[in-house]
């Protein structure tokens, strides 16, 4: 991959701590996953896993010009 980024972070409500990584395989292409979940569970941990898959969309600016 040319290009991997890592995150970690926590929400304070409702309680929950993350891990997320995107693996950029071109410049205007990348992959995503995150895991997320709750450390104050009672007993298990409630969470979830997402996969994602991210593409830039490039708008072209056209000129129209009137004579």
């Amino acid at each position: 991959f040319n290009n991997t980024n890592v995150v970690v972070g926590v929400r304070p409500w409702p309680p929950t701590v993350y891990l997320q990584t995107s693996f950029s395989t071109t410049k205007e292409k990348s992959w995503i996953a995150s895991i997320e979940g709750s450390p104050l569970g009672e007993g298990f941990t409630v969470g979830n896993i997402n996969v994602g898959y991210r593409w830039n969309i490039t708008l072209k600016k056209v000129k129209i010009e009137i004579e």
